[in-house]
């Protein structure tokens, strides 16, 4: 998946999965004209609490969240390919809502000196030790390109 469409798919989950579902303040997005999904809160609430409680499963969930009229038109003309990366990274998010996931999204001013925001953080919420795998703490990697690099640096949309 190339940066673009990662950020672009990030902005709206972090959107729709954080910010629209109790978390106490806004994530931080790539594209500084961002604007919230139009989605059924109460609808992905329920769907949140369903992963959290394991009567949904991630697959299951990713699908019915594809089911929202947002989403689904944002993803109408998509090729297969960014639909399955779509469905992947969607998955990411619903895993931090399981119980054994272990950690947990928090806010954070370490760098506002630098963003002038808070920013998100990611918190244990069990003990780990030496050697173990966060395995539903996982993300995707995408290269910049030289004009992604400068349009970040213009829009202060760097990480």
């Amino acid at each position: 998946m190339d940066a673009l469409t990662l950020s672009k798919y990030d902005d709206l989950l972090s959107d729709v999965l954080l910010d629209q579902v109790g978390l106490w303040f806004e994530t931080r997005k790539m594209f500084p004209r961002y604007r919230q999904a139009r989605t059924n809160k109460e609808t992905v609430i329920d769907l949140v609490r369903r992963v959290a409680l394991g009567a949904t499963g991630l697959a299951a969930a990713v699908e019915e969240l594809l089911d929202q009229e947002y989403l689904s038109a944002f993803l109408r003309h998509k090729s297969e390919v960014r639909l399955a990366d779509f469905r992947l990274h969607a998955g990411r998010y619903f895993s931090m809502y399981l119980p054994e996931a272990g950690y947990e999204i928090a806010l954070t001013d370490r760098y506002k000196v630098v963003t002038k925001q808070s920013e998100a953080r990611v918190v244990a919420t069990k003990r780990y030790t030496l050697g173990m795998v966060i395995s539903l703490c996982s993300g995707s990697v995408a290269k910049l390109s030289e004009s992604e690099i400068q349009r970040m640096e213009r829009e202060s949309a760097d990480f």
